[in-house]
């Protein structure tokens, strides 16, 4: 997985890119950079956006909840999301939604994964925990 993933720099001696990006910024730019899971900003998406606006200084609007469905919401965009527009099978729930809509399946378990899959999870793991840490939490999580 490590070698094979197309979108992942494979000359980076650190697989995990996004932690090492992270620890950049922290240590260079800014020691509290924002970091938001994907799975809170879907199942409490007001509650982190707000909290996201808040935080780089920008007011919330309800109107970033919602959006046309439909390809324009995504030209012009470079990497992977270009697929969209080319209609990328993984890409259609994305294209198709409209609006943030809270997560109804589980995530596969450690022991369900093969071994390259496990090794590659085992190798982010401790940075992907360092920076979940800091993000921008729910309001269920900050009391």
């Amino acid at each position: 997985m490590i070698e094979s993933n197309p979108y992942t720099p494979i000359d980076l001696p650190n697989p995990n890119h996004l932690h090492a990006f992270w620890q950049y910024v922290r240590n260079i730019i800014d020691p509290n950079p924002v970091v938001i899971d994907s799975d809170d900003l879907q199942n409490y998406p007001e509650q982190i956006l707000r909290k996201y606006c808040e935080a780089v200084g920008i007011p919330f609007k309800t109107t970033y909840l919602k959006w046309d469905a439909g390809e324009k919401p995504f030209k012009g965009i470079n990497g992977p999301l270009r697929l969209v527009a080319d209609g990328a099978y993984s890409y259609v729930n994305a294209v198709s939604s409209s609006c943030f809509l809270p997560i109804t399946s589980q995530p596969p378990t450690f022991e369900s994964l093969n071994p390259d899959e496990r090794k590659y999870c085992s190798s982010i793991l401790p940075g992907y925990q360092e920076m979940y840490l800091s993000r921008i939490k729910p309001e269920s999580e900050t009391v």
